[in-house]
Formats: C-alpha cells, structure tokens, sequence
C-alpha cells in the first residue's frame, strides 16, 4: 500500500497514478541491495589497488634486485675482461718467449748435430790415425838414415847449412816415404827382421793419411791442396829441432810436430801422393837474417785463391812453367799474405823425383 503525496489517497502499490488526483507516484528506490553491491565494488577496488601495488612493490624489488645484480655481474664482466686482457697480454708474451726458445733451441739443435758430427768424424779419424804412428823400429831405421846419409849434418854440434845437397836430400825422405826411393845399405836389416821394405811400409800410412785426409780422385788439384793445407795446419804444431834434422813425413805425422822443413817435406809429400808435383825451397829473408823452407807446387793458379808464385825456375835446376809458393803452416785461404811470404826470397830448390 502506498500514499498519493498530493492527496494523501491510498492507493494500491501495483498502480501509477492516483486514483483521485490523478498525481504520479514517486518510484521508491530500495538502496540496500545497490549498498550492498557498492559495499563489494569498494573491496574489489581496495582489492585491486593492494595488488597493484604489490605487483608494483614486487616488481620494483624485482627491477631493483635485477638492477643491482646487473651491475655487480656488469662489474665482474669487466673485472673478468681485464684479467682477459691480462691473460691475453701473458700469453703474447709467454708466447713470444716459446717462439725465441723455439728458435733458440732449434740453433743449439743444428749447433748440436753440427758438433756431433765433428765430433764422429775426428772420433773417425782419431781411431784411424792410431794406425799411422811409426812403431820404434821404424823410428830407429830413420834415425839410422839420418846418421849415415843426412848430409851437412852434424848431431853433436846442432848445426845444419842449407844448400842444393840438403835440399836433394829433404827431396829424397819424400820420395823415401811414397815408396819410390829408398837407401839399400841402411834399410837391409830392417828387411830382414820385418820381410818388409821401409819405404814400402812408410808409403802404406801416407796412403791410409791421405784417406783420412778426405782427398778424392774426383777432387781438382786445388780442393786437394786445400784439403791438405787444412790438415797440416791445423793438426800439426810447429816445434823447433834441436839438431835441426829433417824428420821423414811419417815421424811428423806420428809427432804430431815439427819445424818448417818437416812441415814442408810432409805437405810436398801429400802433395806428390794425390798427383801434384812439387819441390822443396829453401828461402832467405835478408831483412830479418832468417831463413825458412817452403813448398813449390808446379801449376798455373790456385783458383779464386790469391798466391805468389815464380814464373820460371829452371835457373835452380826445376822444370819449366809456373811455381806457386805454399806456406805449408796456413791454410789455402792465407798463401797470399804479404806479411808471411813476400819477405822471402827463394835461394836453393829440389823437385821431389818421381822414382
């Protein structure tokens, strides 16, 4: 039931209007559900925001904590790129030292190799030159040789006079010890205890000498003589005579010494064995009042080697043609030293005979 508000008629509830007045009823609201209603919308907003802001409040934790540790794995990316860099720089660098060690070790390899194979080749020939030394026999038949036919010679006062004798002389001991001269008279008994000849058994070692030398058939006459220069003056010592004797080419092989008509006798010696003819010389320096013997090799040059020579020596009794003075005491390299050889001049020469 309800009430016109101009009238004041009941009327029933269901109607619009009134019945007597015709006035509009108001339409009654009922605010409690609609209260209700807000009251949950409320909720669900307060809802809402508690969320959000929890969502914001985590999500700025979240952005804060990342932040943080994106900068403390920013600092270790840069702390690990330095020690990258650091690392970087110690392997260059350990890498440049493998790299000179490297090349250090591959030096001291090929120095290495290069002296063991010195080393085997003058084991090699150490173990041959054992079989070149005279055993005492031969050394008292030379000494024996020398007594009886070294002339000029006197072993009692020292003294020795170089002339065109003494040079046959040196001449002959190198022909003795290639095999092709000998002296019958002195050399019998030795024959006899041995059933061999001395020059024949002095020629055996000059040929095995040779050998170890390393001189070729196929060598030209000037690789051989360097070959033997670089013998002679490397493996012979000069030794002063205290008679002056000419020692045989086998005594100063086994000697390992000996002055310079020793050093000439041998290297002329070596010389005729490998097809190179040769002479002894005996020179004179006026300057310094010495004298001095050397070697004449028969041949017009030393290759790309520089030397002095004569051009003709027939005037002292040797063949015609070119003779090249060797100092048998330098090597091939060294024949044109003005200091050693163009003080000397040649005064007395022997060519080494051929039989």
């Amino acid at each position: 039931m309800k009430y016109c508000s101009k009238c004041g008629k009941p009327a029933d509830d269901s109607v619009d209007f009134c019945t007597n007045c015709g006035e509009k009823f108001l339409v009654k609201l009922d605010f409690e559900p609609h209260s209700k209603s807000l009251k949950k919308g409320k909720k669900v907003v307060v809802v809402a925001i508690i969320l959000i802001v929890l969502l914001s409040t985590i999500t700025l934790s979240v952005f804060i904590y990342g932040e943080e540790k994106y900068k403390v794995e920013e600092d270790k990316y840069h702390t690990l790129e330095n020690e990258y860099s650091q690392l970087q720089g110690t392997y260059n660098s350990l890498q440049t030292q493998h790299n000179s060690l490297t090349t250090s070790y591959n030096t001291l390899s090929n120095q290495y190799n290069d002296l063991s194979g010195k080393y085997n080749a003058l084991n090699q020939i150490t173990t041959q030159y054992s079989q070149l030394p005279v055993d005492h026999l031969m050394e008292l038949m030379n000494n024996k040789i020398r007594e009886e036919c070294q002339p000029n010679y006197n072993p009692w006062l020292g003294v020795y006079y170089y002339d065109k004798t003494s040079m046959d002389y040196a001449a002959t001991v190198c022909a003795h010890d290639l095999g092709r001269r000998y002296w019958p008279s002195v050399e019998n008994n030795y024959y006899q205890i041995t059933g061999t000849q001395l020059c024949n058994d002095a020629y055996n070692k000059i040929t095995k000498l040779v050998n170890i030398i390393g001189v070729s058939t196929y060598d030209s006459d000037v690789v051989k003589i360097e070959k033997i220069l670089d013998f002679t003056s490397n493996h012979i010592t000069y030794q002063s005579d205290l008679n002056d004797e000419f020692l045989f080419p086998t005594e100063t092989v086994t000697f390992r010494s000996g002055d310079c008509d020793d050093f000439s006798i041998l290297a002329a010696s070596l010389f005729e064995d490998v097809g190179i003819e040769s002479a002894i010389g005996f020179f004179e320096n006026t300057t310094l009042n010495t004298k001095h013997c050397m070697v004449l090799v028969h041949l017009s040059d030393l290759g790309n080697y520089g030397y002095w020579y004569y051009s003709d020596l027939t005037n002292l009794g040797l063949s015609e043609g070119k003779w090249i003075v060797i100092e048998p005491q330098l090597d091939i390299s060294a024949q044109y030293n003005e200091n050693v050889l163009q003080k000397w001049s040649l005064i007395v020469a022997s060519e080494i005979p051929n039989q």
